[in-house]
């Protein structure tokens, strides 16, 4: 007998994601360059503030050429961030948007960093 994985895809994650973000006046980029070391998404917030996202089923990590990309764009003081759940985006969303009030406008890329 077969079992059924009831974790969800990468795929639905990312399609909830940015339909909140878009929600919240987010726009959204799919990074579809000739790389696939690339996160896969850029969020780019009303109040200037912007993510680099990679999505991943729970329990997934990001491969290693991927890693290497996430590490080279954080070192130019870029956030990026590896999400596996809705709920831990809602919170990065929050967190940059709290952020953004209290006047700092790009979240600290080693704020962001998730396993």
């Amino acid at each position: 007998m077969t079992s059924i994985s009831l974790l969800p895809l990468e795929r639905d994650i990312e399609a909830r994601c940015v339909r909140y973000a878009e929600s919240q006046d987010w726009l959204s980029i799919k990074l579809d360059l000739a790389s696939r070391d690339w996160p896969d998404r850029l969020f780019i917030g009303p109040s200037s503030q912007y993510l680099f996202v990679e999505f991943k089923r729970p329990g997934k990590k990001a491969r290693k050429r991927q890693a290497i990309m996430h590490r080279r764009l954080r070192e130019r003081g870029h956030p990026v961030s590896v999400i596996v759940s809705y709920e831990q985006f809602f919170e990065l969303l929050s967190l940059s948007s709290a952020l953004a009030v209290e006047g700092s406008l790009v979240l600290d890329p080693i704020l962001v960093v998730t396993p």
